[in-house]
């Protein structure tokens, strides 16, 4: 398929209206690898106006360890690769507090995960890897990452079923090679407790309970209500 995208935009230090198209092609692929595996894909790319040249890659494998039916769980693993500008705001910005026109360069992420899925639980591993890594330094103001940095995120999550009781969890543990542009925690746990039931004769259905999260120190970022967005 395509999508065509046409903005326009009245920017502050223009003196006419600005105008961008946009055609993005794109296609999918999904099929089955001898009844155990699935396979799907995804693919687009953008072309003219300020995101000329983006594009993205995506893949996606199913595998069943055993039958469809029958087995000990699922193995899935996905790849995605992006490469795109920049937010337009992050390049061309102006207001009374605020002004900026820069060049800036396109953003590269590859992004690699795997997971073992088995019922209500998932464990699993997420690498980024992050080029021309774009956010707001200490003065406010965007600011590019030139050099090449990953982000590592190991995580479980699922849900215990207890008759009317119910367990849900999620936990992660995460790390970065680049601590000057991106704050991170090196966990985050959140914890449910809850009792359900049917009530008013089976028409309408009672949740209650409790929730509990937790995340380790860190230095966090602050916010600008200027920009509506966070920076170092």
């Amino acid at each position: 398929g395509v999508h065509i995208d046409r903005i326009e935009q009245k920017l502050a230090y223009d003196t006419v209206l600005s105008h961008f198209n946009e055609v993005t092609p794109f296609g999918n692929l999904s099929l089955w690898l001898f009844k155990r595996s699935y396979l799907d894909a995804h693919g687009q790319i953008t072309i003219g106006g300020y995101n000329n040249g983006d594009f993205e890659l995506t893949g996606n494998l199913m595998q069943y360890l055993g039958s469809k039916k029958k087995n000990i769980g699922r193995l899935r693993f996905k790849a995605k690769i992006i490469n795109r500008m920049p937010a337009w705001y992050l390049s061309h910005y102006k207001s009374n507090r605020f002004n900026w026109n820069l060049n800036l360069k396109k953003e590269r992420f590859l992004i690699l995960s795997g997971e073992y899925l088995y019922k209500n639980i998932t464990l699993g591993a997420r690498m980024q890897t992050l080029n021309n890594y774009t956010y707001f330094d200490d003065s406010v103001a965007p600011k590019q990452n030139r050099q090449t940095g990953t982000v590592l995120q190991i995580f479980g999550s699922g849900t215990i079923p207890i008759k009317r009781f119910g367990v849900n969890f999620r936990g992660v543990y995460q790390t970065t090679s680049m601590k000057n542009s991106i704050h991170l925690p090196a966990f985050t746990g959140m914890l449910d407790l809850y009792y359900k039931n049917w009530i008013f004769q089976k028409h309408g259905k009672l949740q209650t309970g409790f929730q509990f999260s937790y995340f380790t120190k860190y230095y966090a970022d602050a916010y600008m209500p200027a920009l509506r967005t966070f920076y170092i």
